[in-house]
Formats: structure tokens, sequence, C-alpha cells
């Protein structure tokens, strides 16, 4: 899991995290992409975030062939009801629940028709990622959003977490990087294995399970 967040806990500014980042940031960002199978973002924060194909470094290519990966990652979108568009994306990966609904199934065969792959899972979110690794689908980068963030939190489905944390305070917070809840709360203790600040005040922190 890859995000950004504010001192204040907001995961984006204006409706997008563009703007907590920088330079650095977004290095981070195209170097975990080019080391991943895929990468994993729900329908609606691609659409606000302007998804397009993500792409591995030029120098990645060769060593993502000679490990038996495709030359670039795939977009995973998780969506419930595929009723998404993503025109800037390409071919991608629909991951969806499975329903039993016309809509549903036409959204399904129209996604197929335009070539995208269509993926389905019954149960929680665990076996949306259990599904991907079934595919062959094992290095996954998730990039959000928020209510995705929660569910692998919650499904205990994260092994690292690269957090930049970013030095602003902005107010009010509009979107939180995890969503509140009135139900039980559910601690993970996360063990710090590598931190670093950018001249900026940018502070990259990376996290195991442990």
């Amino acid at each position: 899991m890859v995000a950004i967040g504010s001192l204040s806990g907001a995961a984006t500014i204006d409706g997008t995290s563009g703007a907590l980042g920088n330079a650095h940031d977004a290095a981070l960002l195209a170097a975990l992409r080019s080391w991943s199978d895929a990468v994993l973002v729900t329908a609606s924060t691609a659409a606000k975030e302007s998804y397009g194909a993500p792409q591995a470094l030029a120098g990645d290519q060769q060593r993502r062939r000679d490990r038996g990966q495709s030359p670039h990652p795939r977009l995973v979108v998780l969506s419930q009801s595929l009723t998404f568009d993503l025109p800037q994306a390409g071919t991608l990966t629909a991951l969806s629940p499975w329903q039993a609904s016309a809509q549903w199934h036409q959204q399904r065969e129209r996604l197929i028709a335009e070539g995208h792959e269509v993926l389905s899972y019954q149960g929680g979110i665990a076996n949306a990622i259990r599904t991907l690794h079934h595919c062959g689908i094992k290095r996954i980068c998730c990039e959000g959003g928020p209510w995705l963030y929660t569910q692998l939190s919650q499904a205990d489905c994260i092994d690292k977490f690269y957090f930049s944390l970013a030095p602003v305070v902005s107010t009010p917070v509009q979107h939180p990087l995890f969503l509140g809840g009135n139900g039980p709360t559910k601690d993970h203790r996360l063990r710090l294995e590598a931190g670093q600040s950018t001249e900026d005040g940018l502070l990259f922190l990376r996290y195991s399970a442990t």
C-alpha cells in the first residue's frame, strides 16, 4: 500500500493527492509501479486522479521480462457496479464482487467487448486479493482510495505500507486517509523499516506488517 497524507490527516487537497507530494514522492510511486504486477485502485479514485495506463521505468522493462512479468504493470480497477469510464487508461482489468443483477452483467459484457478483462469474486476484499493471486498477479501496488485502504487494513492484507507525510496542515479534512465508522476499532501494529526526509520537509516512511 502506498499513500500520502497531510499532518492533519487529509489524503487530498482540493480533491486530489498531487498537491501534497513532490518530485521525490512521484519517483517513489513510479518505482513501486515498476516493481508491481498491477496497480490496484478504486474506480472513483481512478476517475478523480485521472488515471492512465501505468508504465514501468524504461530501465526496468527487460528486468521485468526476465522475472516473467509483462513489460508494464496492469491497471486493476475495483468497482462494485462496473459502471465507469476511464478513456485514458487503455485496456485494464476490472475487479468486482459478483452480482446477479442484469445491469451488472450488461456492464461486464460491455467492458469485455471494449477489450478489457473482468475478474469477479465473492465475499470480502481478502477474496478479491486471492482472485488476483490466482490469476498470477502477485505483486500488487495499492494506491487507494480511503475505502480500499480501510478494507485492506481490516482484512490484514497489507504487507508493506509506504507512507509519505506532507508538512501541511489542511483543514477541514474532507477526505481522510482511512474511513471512520461506528463499529469496533481494529488496531494493526506495523514495524518501521525506514524513514527519510527531503529538503522541503516531506517525510518518507516504510512500514511492514509485524
